[in-house]
């Protein structure tokens, strides 16, 4: 018997979780060469699900998501009316395309969509995340941070990289105290997600905040079992503060850890990368005893 590799979506719009953030990811993240067989094998496999439940919103608003990622808006489109005649007035059909927009550089026709999308349904969180990715594409980072705001302020799932993308564009924007808050904000809220500890200890550095970025990493290394990138961090903001004793002790460190590790967890991508970095700190930066 076949199997369906897709997970089982429910027919009601208040049970689709990923409208339009999903296919976003991949929108933007897969290359489309590589994407396109498993995508229409996909397809291929909605379809059959669809041919035993035609009326399925969610089955239907996959497929448009991944026909819209192939390219073949025309069929997507098809699917996206016939949602619209299944359940009027959800906002998912017009997140889709406006998902499309953006990936075909149509910036100002997506941002328009996503207003418009916003005006009938203002608690839609996804859409005020998209149109913060369209106006920071337009210039507008102050008011893509407060889309930003708004969207956290819906999010009905606790999702650090609101946080961090706002907390960037605040940054971005000069305003380093508000881009820190929203970070203790996302850390607060969703725990000690490492992107948004690892950008908090970035904005301490760049408000001269050594001593807390210190004490942040120090935190972090005891509660990691593998604190290699953590010490290696700590080694980079001691070099950058100047501290270099210190730092050649940090990535000294760093090594170790590096070195006690299992084969086969050394051998991994990030780990041999992160070996060449802390060797190469090492072997062109400080002494234990400060000289070069």
């Amino acid at each position: 018997m076949h199997r369906s590799r897709l997970p089982h979506r429910a027919s009601r719009a208040a049970q689709i979780i990923v409208p339009a953030s999903f296919v976003a990811a991949l929108l933007f993240a897969v290359p489309v060469a590589l994407a396109h067989a498993p995508l229409n094998e996909e397809v291929e496999e909605l379809t059959e699900r669809l041919e035993k439940a035609p009326n399925d919103v969610g089955l239907l608003l996959q497929r448009a998501e991944l026909l819209a990622l192939n390219g073949d808006t025309q069929r997507a489109e098809v699917d996206l009316r016939r949602v619209e005649k299944l359940q009027p007035g959800i906002p998912e059909p017009d997140l889709v395309r406006a998902t499309a927009l953006l990936k075909g550089g149509r910036t100002i026709a997506a941002e328009r969509l996503l207003t418009s999308v916003l005006a009938r349904t203002p608690g839609s969180s996804e859409a005020y995340r998209m149109r913060a990715t369209a106006r920071v594409a337009l210039g507008r980072r102050e008011d893509a941070a407060a889309d930003l705001a708004a969207a956290i302020e819906r999010s009905r799932r606790l999702l650090p990289e609101l946080y961090l993308e706002r907390a960037q564009i605040l940054a971005e924007l000069g305003q380093l105290d508000d881009a820190a808050a929203t970070i203790e904000q996302g850390i607060a809220r969703c725990g000690h997600a490492v992107t948004l500890e690892d950008y908090a200890v970035d904005l301490d550095v760049r408000r001269g905040m050594i001593d807390e970025a210190l004490a942040r990493l120090e935190r972090l290394k005891r509660e990691t079992p593998r604190p290699a990138a953590i010490l290696a961090r700590q080694g980079d903001v001691l070099r950058a503060a100047g501290r270099e004793p210190e730092a050649w002790a940090a990535y000294t460190e760093a090594l170790a850890a590096i070195e006690s590790l299992p084969a086969d967890a050394r051998r991994r991508g990030a780990t041999t990368e992160l070996e060449t970095r802390v060797r190469t700190a090492l072997a062109t930066g400080v002494s234990s005893e400060g000289g070069r």
